[in-house]
């Protein structure tokens, strides 16, 4: 695939150098956390992006979410994002409608670093507690 982010990439290298403010508790054992924002890492407005999200809220009306800021460890770069109660599998085909790179999946407080369009591309990233603003609201862990 020739627009296919490896994992050598720099852009791989910001996405693994992440961290995440829930906006409220997170009760879910295994999510995966999902953007619309800046498809392909081409940037976008605020409000397209916003439009882009709902988008993608509207595509997947009964599944349970949480919202969610993923960004650098500032904060100074951030994309509005969902944790979602799904599969990674489901997580990675909404991954690949909105045109995005990558996505993060927790398993029970594990956070690992997906490839939308590659499904053995991976990094374990370790505890997400770690890279948590508030992981009081991690409810499950």
């Amino acid at each position: 695939m020739p627009n296919e982010i490896t994992k050598n990439s720099p852009l791989w290298g910001s996405y693994s150098d992440v961290y995440f403010d829930f906006l409220s508790n997170c009760p879910f054992s295994s999510f995966a956390v999902v953007t619309a924002w800046n498809p392909k890492s081409q940037w976008q407005s605020k409000l397209k992006n916003s439009l882009k999200n709902r988008q993608l809220l509207q595509s997947i009306p009964n599944v349970p979410m949480v919202k969610v800021n993923v960004g650098n460890a500032d904060f100074s770069w951030f994309e509005a994002s969902f944790a979602l109660a799904l599969s990674l599998e489901s997580a990675r085909m909404l991954g690949v409608k909105f045109e995005q790179n990558a996505l993060y999946w927790v398993d029970n407080g594990v956070l690992s670093l997906h490839s939308c369009d590659n499904p053995h591309q991976m990094t374990q990233l370790g505890a997400l507690a770690t890279r948590c603003i508030n992981p009081e609201r991690l409810t499950t862990l």
